[in-house]
């Protein structure tokens, strides 16, 4: 028995040309609407079919009824129509909550209590665990459907990029055929048309689309649908058409939460493809502020879209990547780190220990340089010490002492003035501020040695992410390598 029977239920193809040839011949491409490719009841190989029938699967050889694909086609709304509508959604979006039931962005709370984590999205395996428990429950309401739904698209997506199209198909296809909602079917339809576009099809893609309720009433579904369009409008070549389903900038058309990303790179594309390079720059740096450019990029690279925009984004953090892996492992980084963080450290300290001092009128330093100061401006001075900042002989003085005769403190501006004047030797240059400093240096070396915990957390974060990254850096080199030898 070939692997493609052995792994043929989770979706994998050993790629014999076993079911149905006249169909195939009928099917041209693997996502071409006009046939289907449902997954085998028996086995879960994909089998393709050009209309509803019995087929029998060339895996297993068990004989499977093919029912027709549900339908759920309305008429286009008129202008006054789709001005409400887009307004009922816009209202959607200030009471859009985490968890909807067409928010496909998370993992559903129904494959959380059998364990599942986020991480299964990326991992075939456990995405075919869950698949049986996704189909057997999704007769049993809204949410269940949800789960099929997230688990169908995803492991699609992961069928697709190992190349096994059929499998993906018959993933999507099959999912249609247990969701009883429209809405959620609506999605999995949406997933169809960008596959197709993925693999040039933009025939099938239009297929896709054709099957899709025009007017959703729900914002998720709705933002599914024009991201759709959108793709579709670029791919033929239409920028502007793609530009008038997203909006030519943010918040122009009401797009889901989830969507946003997406939505933010099309318009960049968009506008790169219409020939616009300072807006599409400009939208992308604002895509990048929001949504943060290591995820822009990974996006934009994954879909290919934003070719030229994304370069110079691209080369920065591949920079950005090399050099959290060379500080992964640099003594010298700590240090330059804990110099960084050292005079905040140290700004800080020379505050606290100077509150009292400042409180009580004595001097910074918790008092400390109060009596120094006045024993060395006048004989039988005491603190507490009179801050005034005066000007005598192009040099500043602050540190005036009371003493039994005289006091500063109780002089109006103009006895001040000339008694600074008459007495310049009982000040100190500097003042408050020489104080301070002084304070700061002081406390230098327990600020420098207080940043060191910092540093030493912060190189700890950069080698986990510097070895979380290394995928991302090879990916960004080799795209940017290719770049590169084709500009030659």
């Amino acid at each position: 028995m070939c692997c493609g029977c052995l792994l043929g239920h989770a979706g994998y193809s050993c790629g014999r040309r076993v079911a149905d040839r006249d169909a195939r011949r009928e099917v041209l491409t693997a996502f071409d609407p006009r046939g289907r490719v449902v997954e085998c009841a028996s086995c879960g190989a994909p089998l393709t079919a050009s209309h509803a029938g019995r087929v029998k699967c060339g895996f297993c050889a068990v004989e499977n009824e093919v029912g027709e694909r549900p339908r759920e086609r309305r008429a286009p709304v008129g202008a006054e129509r789709e001005a409400a509508r887009l307004a009922r959604l816009a209202t959607q979006l200030a009471q859009t909550l985490p968890g909807n039931l067409y928010d496909l962005s998370g993992l559903p709370p129904s494959l959380m209590f059998v364990g599942a984590t986020a991480a299964a999205r990326n991992d075939i395996a456990a995405l075919h665990r869950l698949w049986s428990h996704a189909k057997a429950i999704a007769g049993q309401g809204l949410e269940p459907q949800r789960a099929l739904c997230w688990v169908a698209t995803h492991a699609a997506r992961l069928l697709a990029r190992q190349g096994q199209l059929e499998g993906a198909r018959a993933k999507l296809e099959t999912a249609l055929n247990h969701l009883e909602d429209a809405g959620h079917r609506s999605l999995i339809r949406v997933e169809l048309c960008i596959q197709a576009l993925r693999q040039g099809d933009i025939a099938a893609a239009r297929g896709w689309l054709a099957e899709c309720d025009p007017a959703p009433e729900v914002i998720e579904l709705d933002s599914a649908l024009r991201h759709a369009r959108a793709r579709l409008a670029l791919a033929e070549g239409e920028p502007l058409r793609a530009l008038s389903q997203i909006g030519e900038s943010p918040g122009s058309v009401p797009v889901a939460p989830s969507l946003r990303p997406q939505s933010d790179l099309i318009r960049v594309h968009a506008y790169e493809a219409a020939g616009r390079g300072a807006q599409a720059k400009s939208h992308w740096r604002r895509a990048a502020k929001e949504h943060g450019e290591g995820r822009l990029i990974a996006l934009a690279h994954a879909e290919d879209l934003a070719p030229e925009t994304r370069l110079a984004p691209m080369s920065r953090r591949a920079q950005t990547l090399a050099s959290e892996a060379r500080n992964a492992g640099s003594l010298s980084y700590v240090l330059r780190i804990a110099l960084l963080y050292a005079p905040l450290f140290c700004a800080v300290l020379a505050l606290l220990f100077s509150v009292e001092g400042f409180a009580t009128g004595s001097g910074p330093m918790l008092g400390i340089t109060a009596e120094p100061a006045c024993a060395a401006v006048c004989e039988g001075c005491t603190a507490p010490i009179t801050y005034h900042l005066a000007s005598s002989d192009n040099v500043d003085h602050a540190v005036l002492c009371d003493s039994a005769a005289i006091h500063p403190r109780d002089m109006s501006p103009r006895e001040l003035s000339q008694y600074q004047t008459a007495f310049p030797h009982l000040a100190i240059p500097g003042g408050v501020f020489t104080l301070y400093l002084l304070t700061f240096v002081a406390v230098y070396p327990l600020g420098f040695a207080l940043a060191l915990w910092p540093a030493i957390r912060r190189r700890r974060r950069v080698a986990l992410a510097a070895a979380a990254n290394q995928e991302e850096l090879a990916e960004l080199t080799a795209a940017l390598r290719a770049v590169t030898g084709a500009q030659r």
